[in-house]
């Protein structure tokens, strides 16, 4: 019969590495958690900001304007992924960018705290 805790078990040898390597993606899945939070890829200096009051595919109202979504127009979500029109909320914080139709071509849905960042830009004077 074999003991349970002999000093040079095989088992606790092989093990180690195992535990190891569970350590690093928890780690690494930790630090990519972290890294989500943040948006990817920031909006272009360009673009409006705007509160969206209704959005019924594919006209969205805007502040005091009813713009019309271009053929092909994407709409990023909060982690910079692009989203189906039924998901779109039908109130929101954007930043949008209009083509030479004046048609949306483009539309971000603001966190919070890129709303209030992007609000305070959009009030300051224009050189």
């Amino acid at each position: 019969m074999r003991s349970v805790s002999s000093p040079h078990d095989p088992f606790r040898i092989t093990c180690l590495p195992v535990l190891l390597a569970m350590a690093v993606l928890l780690l690494s899945a930790a630090f990519t958690l972290h890294a989500q939070q943040q948006r990817p890829v920031q909006p272009p200096a360009d673009a409006r900001y705007g509160e969206l009051k209704n959005f019924s595919y594919p006209q969205a109202q805007i502040g005091k304007e009813t713009l019309r979504l271009a053929p092909g127009a994407r709409v990023f979500n909060t982690q910079n992924l692009i989203i189906m029109p039924g998901m779109v909320p039908a109130t929101a914080s954007v930043l949008y960018r209009v083509d030479r139709e004046g048609q949306v071509s483009e539309m971000w849905l603001l966190t919070a705290e890129e709303a209030a960042e992007a609000k305070k830009r959009a009030s300051r004077p224009k050189p």
